[in-house]
This record gives structure tokens, C-alpha cells and sequence, in this order.
């Protein structure tokens, strides 16, 4: 598989590399340099040791002024950057650009569930050194500005080197990032035409033909007015972009010649945008040198530079004093491999074993690759190039490939074989068809509603024919400022519900109590019973929007992203009164038994949640709509149980997110006996099974990682600690918890231009193609935490040292 090489420029969110540079001298002289490398950003998701099917990459990123210089609107950057790609140094524009931002929501009361238990010893929060991150937030008035590069290029197929290089006007290297080590698995083009040049706003554009022995063009010329031709035999040309405002790179390409044929190269200086102080066009062109490199199967045939000083319109190939005209060279049919991933054994997963097959087509005699080396293979697994390989076999072209898993889950993978060029022979590669194996599970549980219970009636009877008082306050819940429609009037005789009917009018008495009329049947009778619910008593708002929003994030795909980890099919939700515990652990029961050790699962919930310290099956529950079955820790934990494992090797495949109240307790942490808080009794919002009794003396822990078959493979976050209350936001239309979760995991931009990458996504803090749990984690937290201090968002991880990742885009 081939993605397409045209990539638009990257809009929204900018997460960028950055070199931090502090002047001392404004004059070039005595100044210091201070440099802090972090990550490139790429569109693609690209990261070092990472790998792509798309030789075209867009790069952006910030770098430092070398004199200090403030980037301000209109500015001109007072240095040069380049980008190093394998070796050879490409220079980029830079221009100062307004930092984008985010609105943050306007913190509200939120619906804040009571509780009277206080839980103290709670665990101190640290930030995952695994991929903490800050998010700079800046004012929206514009007055914020960064020295921004971006720069679209061409990666060679098989290994490629990535660097960014920053120098002042003396040409002194200043500072560097770390170079990056990048897989490009694309099968050879049969031609790649680059064209870069060395100034800034000017325009230099170029120009492939295929032509005759006397320079006729055959079929049509690539240039910027014909971005995609067809040549005399029927084959497509493709210039990737027109860079309008200095250095480019340009790139022409042909991905599969059908026969030997010659190609001509011209470059044309189409215009100087640059002006003088006053803003006006300058009398002559900028002096202008030119650079092209012409590849052949990844040999280069052609590579020369010109100095370029007279400027002309050209929107077409032509001949003149603005042309220059670089050369021809041959382009032979490519020398392609077929690679068949014939079998892929995941039985002893993590480690994977591959069975492949190479053959080479141009070879009609021997087609089977027999004597390929170890370094000629690559793995691409999930966006990744899998380290090490171990390659064995050969005889027949049938080779084993093994090598160990770095995650859980659906994921594409492709064999790339490539051998470059050497001595006489061509540059041979070739690229399998898209695998995939391994699957993703989610069951998202929310619950607005629950069964209602009836408050007490304060009186004996009716007042009259249709009042009634009740007491809306009796311990665990207070109804504030209800409606008449709040509460209904349920009329049997003889066990038979005969009548439903809701109030007409509510007037407050004091103290909890309220006084509702009803507009009763015309046949009541005094005989039958009633009973008055307060049917909001513990109703929630958002629940339902959570689980709607978590499964829109994950299914989420990118602009030119074909591929999602997350299908529909396998995702479940379970809502109001299909929520019952038996529903919860009859669907995990389902889906562990169609899971595979490879696979992974998700559980979300979002509801209410009840807890003590206290041992055993009262140690924390979450609210089914049952009330007499609710789920404890060490329900959920027997539900888990069965979920299949990966083996002790540290890789999740069991993410549990939780957004109820005291929902930290499903983590665990020790807890001492002796606090008060063990004899208030578990909150909960009506009439509950009987609890267990605190425990005289010791200690104890609790909590899902607790189980040593679940701690080295489950990731649980959750809303709070196992002492407050979780909140759920009228203004936010969410839990404040699943609010901040599904934002950071979002693939859009800031400005609503609409989906961009999951690179881009704000919680991706290293811009690769994926989403881990401690990204989406240390975005929330403090979003979390800064929008209410007493909501402090907990997580256990599985490992310090294996990222658990959640959503994949490739």
C-alpha cells in the first residue's frame, strides 16, 4: 500500500520541537547559548524510530532567534535553519507566527454529589515521568508570537536520518535537535526530482518532461499549473507542492515507469516577493542559487546547482534568461520485489512470528530471493519499525521474521525489504500488503438514571383529596428547588398499580419538607394506596454524553489517515436501566471470550460511585441500576479476570476509566485503621443492601492492581481520589473528568478547522501516531485539577517503563 504523496499544510494545534536560545549579546558577539531539544512535530505522526508508507512529510517546529530577536508580526528572522535529511542540509523559511490557543471553560458548580464520609490518607499526586508535559497557554489577543519553520519534503525509501540545524548570519552553528532515525517503507519510485534553493520570498519553480532524443516533450510537462501529467506512455508525473516563498524543497515523482525512457529537468525563477523598507517590489530579482538532485530507482543521476538573477511569469515549459535548464537523464523501469506475509503466529504473544516470502519479478529464471540479510528487512508494527528483527531461512525466498510486540490491540503491519543500490545493481525493495491483526474492545457504561425510591410521607394521609407533604431530605440526598414535575403520585389497589400521576403545583415548607398537589383521577378512591416518588433523586445530567463522546474520540480518524485501531462493531455501551450489573458482567464475559492475548480491552464508566474504607465487598462500589447489586472492586475484578493476558511481559490490554465519586478507591492505597471515617456509613442515594461491618485492628489494601494477574497489564484512571466527590458539569454537557479525557484524545484542531491528526491531538504530547494512557492522563489532570482544585484525577500504571497506548491513527 501507497499513501498519497500530496500533503496539505499542517492547520491548528502546533505542538512543536523547540530550541531554547537566550542571547547575551545582541550583536553576534559574546552571546550564549542555551539549548533544550524536544520533539519534531509531524503531520504524520512520524517520530524517531518510528516509520511511514508516505515518502512526503510536512515538519514544523520552533527555533530560537540567534540575536535574541522577538518574533513580532511582519518580523524578519535574523538567522538561518536548516533541515539535515541524510546528511544534506535543506533550508527552511521561518516566520513569526500568533501561538494558538485554546478556550478554556469558565468553572460552574457543577452538580457536586453530597457525601458525608471524609476519607483522609489520600495518595500525593506525581506526574508520569514517562510523558509529563506542559501545555503553554497564552491570551487570544494575537500579541503572542513564536519563529516558526515548516517545511514539506521527500524521505528515501528504507533508512533515513532527520535533523534540524539553527546558525546566525555568520554562518556559525548555534544549535541542533537530536537526529532522528526514521523507516520509509515505500516500494522505489522510478524517479524523484528535488528542487531546494537558498533564498527566502522568492518563488523558483519545477519543471519534468519526458521527452524525445531531440528534447520534444512527450504527453504533458509537470510544473505548478499541471500538478499531476501523464507522460507519452500513459505514466503519471506528481509535483507534491509549489512553495511560493523561498527554499523549498519541490519534489516531482514517478512511482512506476512501464518502460525505459528519458526525462528532462528545467527550473524557472518565476518571482521575487521581497520589497524594500517602504514596501515596494525591488528593482532586480534576489540572486538566487538553485539546487537540483535527480534519482533513478534511488541512484542519483543528476545533481547540480545554478545562481538564477533574472525573473519571468512562466506558467508553462518554456525556454529564456529565467530558465535554467538543468539536464536529462534515463529512468529505467524499477527493479520491484513481491512480499507476501504468508502467516502471522501470534501464539506466543508478545513475541511474534512472521512467515514471509520474496520474490523478484524482473527475474524470470530465479524468481525467489534466497540470500537477503538480516538488515534488509523491516517490520512496520503499528507506525513503528520493530528493534530487533530476528531474521532466519531463505531457501525458496521463505524467510521467518520474529520479534517482540510493543503493544495490545488492532494494528497494521508491513514487511519492507529493501537492499539499496550498490556497485552495478539498482536499488531493489518492496512492500507487502496491509496485515492486520489483534482487536480492540470497549464496553462504555453510563447512567443518568436509577431506579426511584420514595422519600417518606410526613403525614398520615391526604391534607385533602390531592396534597400531599413530603420529606425530600431524609439523610443521604437533598433536593434543591424542585419542580412539581419532579414528583409522581403512584395509586394501587390491591398491589395493582390503577394510576401514575405527576404533581400540578410545589410549595416549600421549610427543612426539607414540600407540599405537592396533584390533580388525582376522577374515580379515586380512599381505599387505595399511594406512594410519592422524587424521581431525581439521584439522577446525574452527563453520563450519557460521557460514553457518547468516549466513543467518538476513539473511533476518531485524521485527515489522510485510513486506519483506526477502534471499529464500531467491537465497541458496546450499556445505558439507564440496561446497566444492571448482570448486563455489565454477562457483556465482559462476551467479549473475553471472543478476545485473543493480543487484544485490547476498555471499560468506561460514568455514574454514580459509593465507598468507605472498610474491607472486603464494601470497600468501593460503582452504581449499577440495580440497588441491590451494585459493583465492588472485587466484582469488577472477577469480571476482569478473564480477560485474556498478554503474558508477563508489561503490556496493557486492560484500560479501566472511571468518572463517579470516590471512584480513586478502585486503585487502592493503604489505609489505617482508627479514623472516624470507618464508622460513618458508605454515602449512597437511597435504601442500600446491608454493608460490611469495619474491621477491628490492621490494615488493609484494596483496589483492581491489587490481583498480580491483573497489575502487570491493567491502566486505571480515574475521576478522583477515594475521598471526593466527582462533579458533573451543566456548562461542560460532561463529567468534568470524561470532559477533559475525550478533549486531549480528540483528533480537531483548536480553531474548529476541523479533523487534522491524531498527532495533533491535544493530549499527544510527542506527536506520534499514537495516544497513550499517560498522555491522556497528564492533559486531563491538570485541566481537571485547574478548573476545580478538590478534583484531583488519579491513575495507576502498569509499568514505568511500557507506554500504555490507547488510540492509534496510521
Amino acid at each position: 500500500m501507497r499513501r498519497n504523496r500530496t500533503c496539505r499544510f499542517l492547520i491548528g494545534f502546533l505542538s512543536s520541537f523547540v530550541l531554547m536560545l537566550s542571547a547575551c549579546g545582541g550583536d553576534g558577539s559574546g552571546y550564549a547559548v542555551d539549548i533544550s531539544s524536544m520533539d519534531l512535530q509531524m503531520k504524520s505522526g512520524l517520530v524517531d524510530g518510528g516509520a511511514t508508507t508516505s515518502s512526503t512529510q510536512i515538519l514544523r517546529g520552533i527555533v530560537p532567534s540567534p540575536y535574541g530577536t522577538p518574533a513580532t508580526l511582519g518580523g524578519t528572522y535574523d538567522g538561518k535553519a536548516y533541515l539535515v535529511l541524510n546528511g544534506q542540509q535543506i533550508q527552511v523559511n521561518v516566520t513569526a507566527q500568533a501561538v494558538q490557543t485554546s478556550e478554556e471553560p469558565e468553572p460552574d458548580d457543577g452538580v457536586e454529589i453530597p457525601t458525608r464520609t471524609i476519607i483522609k490518607g489520600r495518595d500525593e499526586f506525581h506526574l508520569d515521568p514517562k510523558s509529563s508535559f506542559t501545555i503553554p497557554m497564552q491570551s487570544k489577543d494575537g500579541g503572542a508570537y513564536e519563529w516558526i519553520f515548516e517545511v514539506t519534503f521527500s524521505l528515501n525509501g528504507g533508512s533515513n536520518t532527520l535533523q534540524i540545524e539553527v546558525y546566525d548570519l555568520n554562518d556559525t552553528l548555534l544549535a541542533s535537535s537530536d537526529q532522528w532515525d526514521v523507516v520509509c517503507a515505500i516500494e522505489p519510485s522510478s524517479m524523484t526530482v528535488t528542487l531546494s534553493w537558498d533564498t527566502n520570498m522568492t518563488d523558483i519553480d519545477l519543471w519534468v518532461a519526458n521527452v524525445d532524443e531531440n528534447g520534444t516533450v512527450l504527453g504533458q510537462a509537470c510544473g505548478w499549473t499541471n500538478k499531476t501529467a501523464t507522460d507519452g506512455d500513459g505514466d503519471t508525473l506528481t509535483l507534491d507542492y509549489d512553495d511560493v516563498n523561498g527554499y523549498g524543497p519541490e519534489h516531482t515523482t514517478l512511482d512506476n515507469a512501464s518502460r525505459s525512457k528519458k526525462y528532462a529537468v528545467k527550473v524557472s525563477y518565476f518571482a521575487d516577493h521581497n520589497t524594500d523598507d517602504e514596501g515596494n517590489p525591488l528593482p532586480e530579482p534576489t540572486p538566487t542559487t538553485a539546487n537540483v538532485t535527480a534519482e533513478a530507482n534511488g541512484e542519483v543521476k543528476l545533481i547540480d546547482s545554478h545562481l538564477m538573477t533574472v525573473a519571468g511569469e512562466v506558467r508553462s515549459w518554456a525556454s529564456g534568461s529565467h530558465i535554467w535548464d538543468v539536464g536529462t537523464f534515463e529512468v529505467t523501469a524499477p527493479n520491484r520485489f513481491v512480499v507476501d506475509v504468508q502467516s502471522i503466529d501470534t501464539n506466543s504473544f508478545p513475541t511474534v512470528t512472521l512467515t514471509v516470502h520474496v520474490t523478484d519479478p524482473s527475474n524470470t529464471t530465479e524468481p525467489n530471493v534466497e540470500d537477503l540479510a538480516q538488515s534488509a528487512f523491516y517490520v512496520i508494527n503499528a507506525g513503528m519499525a520493530m528493534s530487533p528483527v530476528t531474521v532466519s531461512g531463505g531457501t525458496g525466498g521463505i524467510y521467518t521474521l520474529t520479534y517482540a510486540d510493543i503493544t495490545c490491540g488492532k494494528r497494521d503491519l508491513y514487511v519492507y525489504v529493501s537492499v539499496p543500490a550498490h556497485d552495478e545493481e539498482l536499488m531493489k525493495s518492496g512492500l507487502s500488503a496491509t496485515k492486520t491483526y489483534g482487536k480492540n474492545y470497549a464496553l462504555l457504561v453510563g447512567l443518568n438514571e436509577y431506579p426511584p425510591a420514595s422519600p417518606p410521607v410526613t403525614s398520615a394521609g391526604f391534607v385533602d383529596a390531592a396534597t400531599i407533604y413530603v420529606d425530600c431530605k431524609p439523610g443521604r440526598y437533598v433536593v434543591t428547588n424542585p419542580s412539581a414535575g419532579d414528583f409522581t403520585m403512584k395509586l394501587t389497589k390491591a398491589g395493582q398499580l390503577k394510576a401514575s400521576v405527576a404533581g400540578s403545583s410545589i410549595s416549600d415548607q421549610g427543612g426539607g419538607v414540600y407540599r405537592v398537589t396533584f390533580a388525582t383521577p376522577a374515580d379515586y378512591q380512599d381505599d387505595w394506596n399511594y406512594d410519592v416518588v422524587y424521581k431525581y433523586q439521584a439522577w446525574l445530567l452527563n453520563s450519557i454524553n460521557d460514553i457518547n463522546d468516549m466513543k467518538t474520540a476513539l473511533l476518531a480518524k485524521g485527515t489522510d489517515f485510513s486506519n483506526s485501531a477502534w471499529e464500531s462493531a467491537n465497541i458496546y455501551t450499556l445505558t439507564n436501566n440496561a446497566a444492571t450489573e448482570s448486563a455489565i458482567d454477562s457483556k465482559i464475559s462476551d467479549i473475553s471470550l471472543d478476545m485473543n492475548a493480543c487484544d485490547l480491552f476498555l471499560f468506561h464508566y460514568s455514574g454514580h460511585g459509593s465507598g468507605m474504607p472498610t474491607a472486603g465487598e464494601a470497600a468501593q462500589y460503582l452504581c449499577a441500576y440495580e440497588d441491590e447489586n451494585w459493583i465492588s472492586v472485587n466484582d469488577l475484578e472477577d469480571m476482569l479476570f478473564y480477560i485474556p493476558s498478554p503474558g508477563d511481559s508489561f503490556l496493557t490490554n486492560i484500560f479501566v476509566l472511571i468518572d463517579a465519586c470516590h471512584s480513586g478507591n478502585f486503585i487502592g492505597k493503604d489505609m489505617e485503621e482508627g479514623d472516624e471515617a470507618y464508622c460513618e456509613g458508605i454515602p449512597k442515594y437511597r435504601d442500600f443492601i446491608a454493608q460490611a461491618e469495619p474491621f477491628a485492628g490492621g490494615s488493609f489494601e484494596k483496589g483492581l492492581h491489587n490481583d498480580t494477574f491483573l497489575s502487570k497489564r491493567i491502566f486505571v484512571m480515574t475521576a478522583v481520589q477515594g475521598d471526593e466527590t466527582a462533579l458533573d458539569v451543566r456548562s461542560l454537557n460532561n463529567g468534568l473528568f470524561t470532559y477533559y479525557l475525550s478533549q486531549g484524545m480528540s483528533v480537531s484542531s483548536l480553531n474548529g478547522s476541523g479533523a487534522e491528526t491524531v498527532s495533533g491531538a491535544l493530549a499527544n504530547a510527542n506527536n506520534d501516531c499514537w495516544i497513550t494512557g499517560e498522555e491522556a492522563f497528564n492533559y486531563c489532570q491538570p485541566k481537571s485539577v485547574a478548573y476545580k482544585s478538590t478534583k484531583i484525577p488519579q491513575m495507576y500504571d502498569n509499568s514505568s517503563a511500557t507506554l500504555s497506548r490507547l488510540i492509534y491513527n496510521w
